[in-house]
């Protein structure tokens, strides 16, 4: 049988720490590579140490910010995604999500469709 529908209560959901201080909580993580979930990340949070880039899309939502992405490909380029914003980062973009210049907490949506 199919799987159910079902909430996800987020405080529930499996979770870790972050290389760059941030917090992941994941409500879905498929062996396709689909991925959805959260991340927080307090003021000078990286959500990764490294630069990171995945073979699917990428998009993010802002709950909570402003959140803030560089990208080493786009001369260093720092995007501020504000409250109520969205972010589509391409297949294999190079990125780096995180909250240096922040004043308050970042807690923003990501759904990437592979994520390995």
């Amino acid at each position: 049988m199919a799987e159910e529908p079902r909430i996800i209560i987020p405080s529930e959901a499996p979770g870790r720490k972050t290389s760059g201080g941030g917090d992941l909580k994941f409500f879905l993580q498929k062996e396709d590579g689909l991925t959805c979930g959260t991340f927080t990340m307090q003021p000078g949070d990286r959500l990764s140490k490294n630069v990171m880039a995945h073979p699917g899309d990428e998009l993010y939502y802002v709950l909570k910010g402003p959140a803030y992405c560089d990208l080493p490909d786009y001369d260093n380029k720092r995007v501020e995604i504000r409250e109520g914003q969205a972010f589509l980062i391409p297949a294999g973009t190079k990125h780096i999500p995180n909250n240096i210049p922040g004043k308050r907490e970042a807690v923003v949506f990501y759904m990437c469709t592979k994520w390995p």
